[in-house]
C-alpha cells in the first residue's frame, strides 16, 4: 500500500499520471478486496475441517474463497499490464515496443479467460458454494487451467524483466550505476517465486476437505498479489532512489575525500541514452507533463 501511494504521489506532483498508474490502481483495489475476502473466509472457517463447520459457515467460507479466486485474477492481470504499459513509455526501439505490446495482449487475454472460467465454472454460479459439484467443471480441469495461467504469468514476468535488464545494460552509464539499477528491475520476478510455490499446492483443491486443504493456496495467492503490486511500484520510485543515492555518494565522498560528489557518481537520476534507443528514464520514470500516457 505504501509503495503504491508513493508511486501515485510522485506521478501526480510530476504531472505524469498515466494508463499504467490507472491499471496499478485497479490492481491495488482488487488486492484489497482479495485480502478482505480472505480474512472473511478465515472468519467463517477457511483453514478448518469441513466436518467442524456449521453448514452456513461452510457455505460462506467457500463463497469467500471463490471471491478471492476472482479478485486474484483481476489483481495479477492489471499489475502485469501496468508494468507492460510502463515499459512502453520507456523503450524507444520498435522491436522492444512490439515485444511489450504482445506481452500485454497475452496477459490481458489470459486474465480475461481465467476470470470468466472462475466466474462460470459452475452453473449457476452459486453451485460452487452450495456443493452441487455435478453442475461444475471437473476440479482436475480447473487445476490444469490454474497451472497454465500460472505458467504464463511466470514466463511473462521473466521475459519483461530480462528485456528491461538488457535495455539498462545498454545505457551509457557507469557499470556501478547499472549494477544498482538491475536489482530494482528484477523485482518483477519476485512475485513469480510466490507463483511457483502456489502452483505446487494447486493439486490440493481436489481434496474433499476443501477449506482445510486449500488455505495454503489462499495464503500464497495473497503473498503473490502483494509482491506483484509492490514490485510494480518500486520501479517507479526514481526520485526517492536518487535522493538516497546522492546522500550515500555525498557521505562516501566525505569519508574518502577522493573527489567531489559529482566525481563519485553524482545524481543517479541523470539521463543517458542507450545504443538501442532506450533512455535512463528506465531509472526514474520522471516524465514531463506532456509525456504520452
Amino acid at each position: 500500500l505504501m509503495t503504491t501511494l508513493l508511486r501515485f504521489h510522485l506521478r501526480i506532483i510530476g504531472g505524469s499520471f498515466g494508463k499504467d498508474d490507472w491499471c496499478m490502481l485497479i490492481g491495488l483495489l482488487s488486492f484489497i478486496c482479495s485480502v478482505t475476502c480472505a480474512l472473511l473466509g478465515i472468519h467463517f472457517g477457511a483453514g478448518e475441517h469441513l466436518i467442524d463447520l456449521p453448514d452456513e459457515n461452510r457455505r460462506r467460507a467457500i463463497q469467500c474463497w471463490w471471491l478471492c479466486y476472482l479478485w486474484y485474477a483481476v489483481t495479477m492481470t492489471s499489475t502485469k499490464v501496468s508494468i507492460g504499459i510502463l515499459m512502453l513509455r520507456i523503450v524507444q526501439q520498435k522491436s522492444h515496443k512490439n515485444f511489450f505490446r504482445a506481452g500485454i495482449a497475452i496477459t490481458a487475454i489470459s486474465g480475461v479467460v481465467y476470470s470468466l472460467l472462475t466466474l462460470f465454472q459452475c452453473r449457476p454460479v452459486s453451485a460452487f458454494w452450495d456443493g452441487d459439484g455435478d453442475r461444475c467443471l471437473s476440479m482436475n480441469v480447473v487445476i490444469i487451467i490454474s497451472y497454465v495461467y500460472g505458467g504464463q504469468g511466470i514466463i511473462c514476468d521473466f521475459a519483461f524483466t530480462f528485456l528491461s535488464i538488457y535495455v539498462i545494460w545498454k545505457l551509457q552509464l557507469a557499470k556501478r550505476k547499472k549494477i544498482l539499477l538491475i536489482p530494482i528491475m528484477a523485482l518483477a520476478c519476485v512475485a513469480s517465486v510466490a507463483t511457483v510455490i502456489r502452483i505446487c499446492y494447486c493439486h490440493r483443491a481436489n481434496n474433499p476437505d476443501f477449506l482445510y486443504e486449500t488455505i495454503t493456496i489462499v495464503i500464497w495467492s495473497t503473498v503473490e498479489q502483494g509482491l506483484a503490486v509492490a514490485a510494480g511500484c518500486f520501479a517507479t520510485l526514481g526520485q526517492i532512489y536518487r535522493k538516497i543515492a546522492s546522500k550515500i555518494t555525498f557521505q562516501g565522498a566525505q569519508r574518502s575525500q577522493l573527489g567531489s560528489e559529482d566525481a563519485m557518481g553524482g545524481n543517479l537520476g541523470g539521463r543517458g541514452q542507450d545504443s538501442n534507443g532506450g533512455s535512463e528514464e528506465m531509472l526514474a520514470y520522471d516524465y514531463p507533463k506532456d509525456a504520452p500516457h
